[in-house]
């Protein structure tokens, strides 16, 4: 009975694409910290060869999009 159970089990593990991917999935990537000096306003994240320059609150925004200009990095919000 055991053996016909464990032949079901391999079945279902390699006919269901979600079960294989989340097999080989082993680590989220995150975005880290650039060596480089830190902005004046907001938080400066690379992941990859992009850079992400992260701001709370719109009172940042316009100094925020110049230097994102600068530092050719893409403005986003920082999530909560």
């Amino acid at each position: 009975m055991k053996e016909a159970f464990d032949l079901l089990i391999d079945l279902e593990n390699k006919e269901d694409a979600d079960i294989e991917r989340k097999n080989k999935t082993t680590e989220i990537e995150h975005p880290s910290p650039p060596e480089s000096d830190r902005p004046s306003v907001g938080r400066l994240y690379s992941l990859d060869k992009a850079r992400y320059l992260a701001i709370k609150s719109w009172d940042d925004f316009e100094e925020a999009e110049k230097l994102a200009n600068e530092i050719d990095a893409e403005l986003v919000a920082a999530k909560n």
